[in-house]
């Protein structure tokens, strides 16, 4: 199918941390789980970090929103070190034709441990 999501890497703004990379529908990855930074490294407190995903290995962000609707999404009111979370990708993928009664795709997050 043309333009079929095939792969996407989530990453950070500004903090160039990429999560995973080639995530095909339906995965998930990265295995094992990153825990390679802090919540406060991630920047998901701060105004300025955004959470950014990129389609079959494009430079330019596909979907791009601040931490505050993905953590609203999912109940969350902050990350915390020490906790394990998991970003999910719901609604169409990002770049597909928007339709009027679609809503824009949106990075959520939910807790591993709840």
């Amino acid at each position: 199918m043309p333009g079929f999501l095939t792969e996407q890497n989530l990453m950070w703004r500004d903090r160039a941390r990429t999560v995973a990379e080639k995530v095909v529908t339906g995965a998930i990855r990265p295995v094992p789980p990153y825990s390679e930074s802090s919540a406060a490294e991630i920047g998901a407190g701060s105004p300025d970090a955004a959470v950014q995903l990129f389609v079959n290995g494009s430079s330019s962000a596909a979907y791009e929103k601040p931490w505050s609707p993905t953590l609203s999404a999912g109940g969350i009111a902050a990350l915390e070190d020490g906790r394990e979370y998991t970003l999910i990708l719901v609604g169409p993928y990002p770049g597909f034709a928007a339709r009027r009664w679609w809503n824009d795709p949106l990075v959520t997050v939910v807790a591993n441990d709840p």
